[in-house]
């Protein structure tokens, strides 16, 4: 009988020994995930905060590039404006007789204002290293990273237009311009061509008046072709750069 309660004793003995021993490796591996699970907030933690600077930075750049495409355009926008009244008053002034210096500042005019190349290439460099480095997942909204995609996506769009209208004028204005002699028509050309057109020839050009109504015609569409379209992508670059600002406000409270 005593050594049947000896056994007893002993065995719970060894029992609450075994348990103490459970209770310790549980605990153990509580403080193992635990421990893990803060390495892993952490780790994560600093990577976001890496993404965020990184996401900043990137918007930074990208908001100094599209104002820089907004400030071309505007003077893009500007010159436009500024061609039609001249186109108008050289039509005017091609239709009218005897009035020869008019006619000849009206021709001057819309020879400097009109065959100026209009071209545009967005200063997207920022845009491009993100889209080759696959970054452009830095930025966690994703309307806006949408958003900036589609615009990137229109303002090339927006190039190949300029690029199909100067397609379209060069070889008229080639014409006129070395068919006609009409690159001679300024002094300060004197050291290339040897002369220069002299008030009476470029009066002269009046007898070419189909072709000047056609190269006319011509600017006159192009030009009003062109105005809305700088008009609607300069409304979407100065959108989108409310939108950065927007975001950059967000980014500011993080630091």
């Amino acid at each position: 009988m005593i050594k049947f309660f000896r056994h007893i004793r002993q065995r719970l003995l060894t029992e609450n020994k075994f348990s103490k021993y459970l209770l310790y490796a549980i605990g153990e591996i509580i403080l193992v995930v635990i421990g893990i699970l803060i390495a892993l907030y952490i780790n994560n933690w600093n990577q976001n905060l890496k993404n965020d600077k990184a996401e900043k930075y990137y918007l930074e750049q990208m908001k100094n590039d599209l104002i820089t495409d907004s400030l071309f355009l505007s003077n893009v926008s500007l010159n436009l404006n500024e061609r039609l009244p001249v186109i108008q008053n050289f039509l005017d002034e091609l239709h009218k007789d005897n009035n020869k210096k008019r006619f000849n500042d009206a021709f001057m005019q819309y020879i400097n204002i009109n065959w100026v190349v209009l071209f545009f290439v967005s200063n997207n460099a920022t845009y491009k290293e993100m889209e080759s480095g696959s970054k452009l997942g830095i930025i966690n909204d994703k309307e806006l990273r949408k958003n900036i995609i589609d615009l990137y996506n229109h303002l090339e769009i927006t190039k190949n237009i300029f690029s199909v209208n100067y397609e379209f004028m060069r070889p008229v204005d080639i014409e006129l311009i070395y068919g006609k002699g009409l690159a001679k028509y300024q002094k300060n050309q004197n050291d290339l061509f040897s002369s220069y057109l002299s008030d009476d020839e470029i009066y002269k050009l009046k007898e070419i008046k189909f072709e000047l109504e056609s190269n006319i015609a011509n600017w006159n569409w192009t030009v009003k072709d062109m105005q809305p379209v700088v008009e609607s992508q300069l409304s979407e670059i100065r959108d989108m750069i409310a939108k950065i600002n927007k975001q950059l406000v967000k980014k500011e409270k993080l630091f």
